[in-house]
């Protein structure tokens, strides 16, 4: 890539010094290339670092939140949990999520209510209800409150994991098409 473009052309300029051509003294050329191609990479990991998507994950269960964050870390997303409802919206407000997967059943503010208050925000970020209401009334409810798509307690990671991609993941249209066929 550019970082390894960069590596070749420091080492070549610094060949060319010392076979004593450019009439440049090797030890600057080395401590000037050195900090450009340092400023250069750092400059790549911020490109790469923003390009990454974040995905919020409320849940009350510890074991979900971690199990939904490694799942998804491990795919390349950047993930930041809370654990009710009313830490989500303290997040949501400070931060931009691309994608927020909420839990219906949890203490202090539920899930509907959460994606009520995020649609009188203004905050049009897609929602997974991830939950063990999997009736069709609370999936009703679930979309009624702005969810865009339902994911049932006890879920499958490769489930889960298509529907995120779905939502916000940098797929073909080709892909995009055979997760719809799947979902």
């Amino acid at each position: 890539t550019v970082v390894l473009g960069w590596d070749w052309l420091w080492r070549n300029i610094l060949w060319n010094c010392r076979a004593g051509k450019y009439g440049l003294n090797p030890a600057v050329v080395r401590a000037v290339t050195s900090s450009s191609l340092y400023l250069c990479r750092k400059s790549l990991e911020g490109i790469q670092m923003a390009s990454r998507k974040l995905v919020l994950v409320v849940d009350d269960e510890e074991d979900i939140r971690f199990v939904v964050e490694m799942l998804l870390k491990r795919h390349g997303y950047d993930v930041e949990t809370a654990e009710d409802g009313l830490q989500a919206l303290e997040k949501v407000k400070q931060k931009h999520y691309d994608l927020i997967i909420l839990d219906i059943l949890m203490p202090k503010m539920d899930g509907y209510e959460v994606a009520k208050n995020l649609g009188e925000m203004g905050i049009t970020t897609p929602i997974i209800m991830l939950t063990a209401k999997a009736d069709d009334k609370s999936m009703w409810e679930g979309y009624r409150h702005g969810a865009t798509l339902y994911v049932p307690k006890p879920f499958e990671n490769k489930y889960l994991l298509n529907a995120v991609n779905y939502l916000i993941g940098d797929l073909t249209e080709q892909e995009r098409r055979e997760i719809e066929r799947r979902l």
